[in-house]
């Protein structure tokens, strides 16, 4: 960390695209997709990953926030856990633990899931949802390099 220095902090492109997509994460996580809606693109396109029931494309922000609502409607209890594993240019890659708790079964259960991310002018235009994080870094052109060396 860094001492003196201003107050306003200005963050690099890969820095903000990631804090854009956390913050969506969070505003999910909250059940406040009203809020979310403004950080997705009117023109947004998402992905589900393979074998899910609802295989998409969902394409236009109103279309995804109506997938993000049927995702949330069956949660009594939702938590998220996300981790940034990879940032470029316009793309963000996460890979995440999504805890929940059912609404009307009490059944608790656990999805891991990655996504790949692209963000253009501050809000995310593209979602690319997977099951393995291998498959995110590649849709996003990012890869990872074998035991962790850069």
């Amino acid at each position: 960390m860094g001492s003196g220095g201003s107050a306003m902090m200005t963050l690099s492109m890969p820095e903000q695209n990631v804090e854009i997509v956390l913050e969506s994460f969070r505003r999910f996580d909250d059940n406040n997709l009203e809020a979310a809606e403004e950080l997705w693109s009117p023109q947004a396109r998402v992905a589900a990953p393979d074998g899910w029931p609802e295989p998409g494309p969902v394409e236009g922000r109103d279309a995804v926030m109506r997938q993000f609502e049927r995702l949330r409607a069956d949660a009594a209890q939702s938590r998220i856990e996300v981790e940034v594993l990879e940032a470029g240019d316009e793309w963000v890659v996460v890979a995440f633990r999504w805890y929940v708790t059912g609404a009307r079964s009490g059944i608790e259960t656990v999805m891991d899931g990655a996504a790949a991310f692209r963000v253009v002018d501050d809000q995310i235009s593209e979602g690319h949802y997977k099951w393995d994080p291998a498959d995110a870094l590649g849709v996003a052109g990012l890869r990872k390099q074998p035991g962790g060396n850069a």
